[in-house]
């Protein structure tokens, strides 16, 4: 008959030991001594938070000193991958920087707010957040920072300091003269 046991997980390692996939078997006596093993499935231990595995930061000038330069009414479109799956579909964060953030699986700032979502031509697994620069963004560089949470529930975030540029200076022209 049907005899529910409960076991628990004590680990002897530590827990970085126990990172990764690990079947569950189970030993199994009768009254008369007949044993088997059996897989009964597996678990997977994930102690390791998630990092921006590739990022790439788009808008309509290319960026030719791997900054992009980013003056108002110009959209910045910032794409990403993960290195692992991030938890399942919700709310993107969103709110300022030091205040209340939603909470979701991933949430993106640039300058301190926040980007939405893009629309359109990602290819999964790629995430795409976007927002139009305007007056409220300083010129200089623009702090851009992600923060994840992965199916595991680790949460990360990194902060990037020099790939994107505010600027709304025009050109300076020097020794430039009309010869007769």
């Amino acid at each position: 008959g049907n005899h529910p046991k409960l076991f628990t997980l004590q680990p002897d390692a530590a827990a970085g030991a126990l990172e990764g996939t690990h079947p569950v078997r189970a030993r199994l006596v009768d009254w008369l001594g007949n044993a088997a093993e059996v897989v009964l499935g597996s678990v997977r231990f994930d102690f390791t938070p998630p990092e921006v595995a590739t990022l790439l930061v788009e808008q309509p000038l290319p960026a030719a000193d791997g900054v992009a330069h980013v003056r108002r009414g110009v959209p910045v479109r910032v794409c990403l991958t993960a290195s692992e799956p991030l938890a399942a579909a919700g709310p993107v964060a969103a709110g300022t920087e030091g205040g209340s953030e939603a909470e979701g699986p991933i949430g993106i700032w640039l300058a301190g707010r926040p980007l939405e979502p893009a629309v359109g031509d990602a290819d999964p697994p790629a995430l795409c957040f976007e927002r139009t620069a305007d007056g409220e963004d300083p010129a200089g560089p623009g702090e851009l920072r992600i923060r994840m949470l992965d199916a595991a529930g680790n949460q990360a975030e990194q902060t990037f300091r020099s790939l994107v540029q505010f600027d709304d200076a025009p050109p300076v022209v020097e020794g430039l003269a009309l010869q007769p």
